[in-house]
């Protein structure tokens, strides 16, 4: 598989660079995860930072081009990338470990209360 960064485009007002590509040499089309990692070392930026946008594989064309968005920091990713792409992007099991790691903290800050005992009734 081949990756071409076609073009980069920086974006002040959303902190992020529009990066076009296109992809030849391939058998099955790639996944979202495969065009991240190639993308990734092209450009050299951080895994966690890239966001695949849109993917457009031509009718009997053994050619696909597609867009990516590079964050410059965590933050700025969730706050305006939308939460389908990011998890359509990096996969569903990082999004489940995420959700783990979150619910972790407060499961351990917020302790169960306890139920008092209950009184055992005497016989008449």
């Amino acid at each position: 598989m081949k990756v071409d960064i076609t073009e980069t485009t920086p974006n002040p007002l959303l902190k992020r660079k529009e990066i076009s590509f296109d992809v030849s040499e391939f058998k099955g089309t790639p996944s979202r995860k495969e065009l991240k990692e190639h993308i990734v070392k092209s450009a050299h930026v951080k895994e966690e930072l890239v966001v695949i946008g849109r993917l457009v594989h031509g009718f009997g064309k053994k050619t696909l081009t597609g867009t990516a968005h590079v964050y410059e920091d965590l933050a700025t990713l969730k706050k305006f990338e939308r939460e389908f792409m990011i998890v359509r992007t990096n996969g569903k099991q990082e999004k489940a470990a995420e959700k783990k790691a979150e619910d972790a903290p407060a499961e351990e800050k917020a302790p169960a209360p306890e139920k008092p005992a209950e009184a055992k009734k005497e016989d008449k």
